[in-house]
């Protein structure tokens, strides 16, 4: 029966983590917005929404984690948490290098594309975590 009590707990962790990481997306929307807005120059604004978003995305990373590990245990699930936190992170920098690698280096393209890229992923991952069906009571399902 606990067990069961975890799984509706996980779903709403999962909607909850998924909403936060399109809260990461929404934060580089508006750093994007902030960038244009001086003409490309960057400043604090810019700054503040890239780390806020980095920020929500790792949380929002978690959710993918709670998928993946649903049904195996609590070690594991811990694991592929931390995990897919320090593999958000990382990406950044990875996919930064590449775009620049693309595009050119100093240009917004090549500064930008991988922070693109990256939010493109978190927006399909946070808006199929918050379509993760919500559990059917027990008492629903039983009977009683």
């Amino acid at each position: 029966m606990q067990r069961e009590g975890w799984g509706v707990r996980r779903g709403v962790w999962v909607r909850l983590t998924a909403a936060v990481g399109l809260l990461g997306v929404l934060a580089w929307v508006v750093k994007w917005a902030a960038l244009g807005v001086q003409g490309g120059q960057e400043t604090g604004v810019d700054r503040t929404a890239f780390v806020v978003g980095l920020v929500l995305l790792a949380v929002g990373s978690v959710s993918v984690a709670l998928r993946a590990t649903s049904g195996r245990g609590t070690a594991m699930t811990v694991v592929a948490v931390l995990i897919a936190v320090v593999v958000t992170v990382l990406l950044v920098p990875a996919l930064s290098i590449a775009s620049n690698a693309v595009f050119g280096e100093g240009t917004r393209p090549g500064t930008e594309g991988g922070l693109v890229v990256l939010a493109l992923v978190a927006l399909v991952a946070g808006v199929t975590g918050l379509r993760v069906p919500r559990p059917t009571p027990v008492a629903a399902r039983t009977g009683g």
